[in-house]
């Protein structure tokens, strides 16, 4: 049975503000996967503590990737302390380098936050515009999607049981010079996302669009409204 915090079998939420904190984006974790879990993002930091509880509960006990959305402080905060604490593989595209490996508190919105960024060594750079990591024997796909942010990507895997799940954090924006976006690559970006018939979408702040025609509906408007 799929409960509000399981999308799919092995596929969770273990973080976001009513779980973890209310600075939290929602935090995804493919628990498990022949022996290995990946985490999506991070939480703004001060809650990954319960988002470790969280993890326990799903039976995860160690975590060997970090996938990074993009990196803005309520999805990379806890980058470091994840890092401490499993020795996991931080993985971000590589227009995300300069932010995550100086703590730049301007393009991280860690200003806006008011909340503190330790700097993160990238192990993984994903260079250019999309490709394919191998996870187990689970393909996850990865996706450049600038506009939001420069260094924005998605990430999604073609589940047997429950088709193409699609974890795009900000599909809905917003956009602020500060960080470096751009209207017209976002709507590039939307239209993309849009074409990957995604069957579950799992968005950072608005939840789980759980059909093809929920998902699509969701980004359609998205794109409509920018």
């Amino acid at each position: 049975m799929i409960t509000d915090r399981e999308i799919a079998r092995n596929i969770h939420i273990v973080g976001g503000p009513a779980i973890s904190h209310s600075a939290d984006c929602l935090v995804y974790v493919i628990a498990e996967y022949n022996g290995q879990a990946a985490l999506i993002d991070s939480g703004a930091g001060p809650g990954f503590p319960r988002i470790q509880e969280e993890l326990v509960k799903v039976g995860t006990s160690s975590v060997e990737r970090l996938l990074t959305t993009h990196a803005h402080i309520d999805h990379i905060g806890a980058h470091a302390i994840a890092k401490k604490a499993y020795n996991c593989i931080i993985t971000a595209h590589e227009t995300a380098r300069p932010i995550l490996e100086t703590g730049d508190r301007i393009r991280s919105a860690a200003d806006l936050y008011g909340l503190p960024l330790e700097p993160c060594k990238v192990d993984e750079p994903l260079k250019g515009k999309s490709g394919q990591i191998n996870f187990g024997e689970l393909a996850i796909q990865w996706l450049h999607v600038p506009g939001h942010t420069p260094d924005s990507v998605v990430f999604y895997i073609d589940d047997p049981e429950a088709g193409r799940i699609l974890f795009a954090q900000d599909a809905h924006g917003p956009l602020d010079p500060r960080w470096g976006s751009d209207r017209s690559l976002f709507k590039e970006s939307l239209l993309k996302l849009i074409n990957l018939d995604a069957d579950i979408l799992c968005e950072g702040h608005f939840g789980i669009y759980s059909t093809r025609t929920k998902a699509r509906d969701y980004l359609e408007e998205q794109y409509d409204k920018f």
